[in-house]
């Protein structure tokens, strides 16, 4: 695959932004695309109630994604680092505890 070829400690950094921008990219649009269809079901299928209910979880969703995404992009790169000092065990146990919590 092309995105094994990358080389993060030597490649250019405008590259590689742009092999990582791009599929960052297209995910946030679906997830968008999908936002709207379901309030479109929602709202026409079930009524105002539910759209309003679905508004109000949403940002407490968010909320939860934000955690979640702080613990494991925060994990990854003190595991990263662990790696990189050649100490195994310690990035084992970082990403146990961040995927147990």
């Amino acid at each position: 695959m092309n995105r094994d070829k990358l080389d993060f400690g030597n490649g250019k950094i405008k590259s590689l932004f742009l092999a990582m921008f791009f599929p960052t990219l297209i995910g946030m649009v679906f997830n968008s695309v999908l936002n709207i269809c379901d309030g479109m079901f929602v709202g026409h299928g079930v009524g105002s109630n539910a759209l309003a209910a679905i508004n109000i979880v949403a940002p407490l969703f968010l909320v939860c994604t934000g955690i979640g995404l702080m613990f494991g992009i925060g994990a990854s790169v003190i595991g990263g680092i662990r790696l990189a000092e050649n100490n195994v065990k310690a990035a084992r146990i970082i990403m146990t505890q961040a995927y147990i919590q």
